[in-house]
Formats: structure tokens, sequence, C-alpha cells
């Protein structure tokens, strides 16, 4: 199930749960991080979780070797995109 859909589901998580989910975004982020990728779409979408709490990253279309990953030229407009966010622009970390 998808972060978005687990989160509505669950509106009252327990603290210490919502510290473990976060952590490992973080770890998520810092490996593609050292690993000079950058993903230009990581959303509660795209982030799946197990039932034993472990988060999944998924749908690497955006993503690419730092100075290389680009938008698309045409991004949905109905989203809220990250200030800066353009088509065909690189994506910065």
């Amino acid at each position: 199930m998808s972060l978005e859909e687990f989160i509505k589901k669950q509106p009252k998580l327990a603290d210490e749960n919502k510290v473990i989910i976060i952590q490992q975004i973080n770890r998520i982020i810092e490996k593609l991080h050292q690993n000079e990728y950058v993903l230009g779409n990581i959303r509660s979408t795209n982030l799946l979780i197990t039932s034993d709490f472990q988060i999944k990253l998924i749908d690497f279309d955006w993503a690419n070797v730092y100075g290389k990953a680009k938008y698309p030229y045409f991004l949905n407009e109905k989203l809220d995109w990250p200030k800066g966010v353009s088509g065909g622009k690189l994506h910065s970390c």
C-alpha cells in the first residue's frame, strides 16, 4: 500500500512508528545522494509501506545521476510542485 493510503487509514499513528517511517525515508534519500543520484518524484504515492513498517521507494522514471536528471517537459499542472521545478529543468539536491 502507498504511504499516502496508509496515512489516511492510520490518522493516529504512534509517534514511534512515525519516527521509524521518517528515518527510513531519510536513509533512502541519503543512499540515493551517496550514489550521486537525484530523484525528482519522491512523494507519499511513490513510497510503499509493508505490514512491518518497511518503506520501499518506487517510480524511478525521473531518477538519474546528479547533473543529468531532468524533469519531463510536460508536468501535470494540477499537482503542487516544489519551488524551482519546471519542465526540462535539471533536478537539484
